[in-house]
């Protein structure tokens, strides 16, 4: 048995809690003392929580920080890959379609004309696969008009 020691406090309560605290612990069938030390525990925890919350708060800050940090980068590699990608098949597209096509059909044109129309289909909702190839038969049949308009 660990002997605790213990400290003697004299508390002053107006009638009302004096009251409210008897009748506690008439209801729980205990001494008026062991109900005000439960609330003072009580009390010195939610304290305690109160203090430490903004420590709790950094720390799992951190660690989610931490654990979205490597999917963010692994994201932004993938997106950069990606864009780099996108831009070299764009560039090799139009490079052949200028050399094979009408010679008076213009790089710079062939470009505008790409690039209106993917902004036009960036600003489509997501479709299923059908529509998305009904769009592309679209696109290249715009860029075809392009180059016979080159040729006239």
């Amino acid at each position: 048995m660990i002997n605790k020691k213990t400290v003697q406090l004299s508390v002053v309560l107006n009638e009302r809690v004096y009251d409210d605290v008897k009748k506690l612990a008439i209801k729980k069938r205990t001494s008026m003392g062991n109900i005000i030390r439960s609330f003072i525990i009580k009390g010195l925890t939610v304290e305690s929580h109160d203090e430490n919350e903004e420590e709790f708060r950094r720390m799992i800050h951190d660690e989610m920080t931490e654990v979205f940090k490597q999917q963010v980068e692994r994201l932004i590699k993938l997106q950069v890959k990606s864009t780099k990608a996108s831009a070299i098949t764009m560039y090799t597209g139009l490079q052949i379609m200028s050399e094979s096509f009408a010679d008076d059909v213009s790089f710079a044109r062939v470009v505008a004309s790409a690039s209106k129309q993917a902004a036009a289909y960036m600003k489509q909702k997501e479709k299923s696969d059908d529509e998305y190839m009904q769009d592309t038969n679209e696109i290249l049949n715009g860029m075809k008009k392009v180059v016979r308009a080159g040729e006239e």
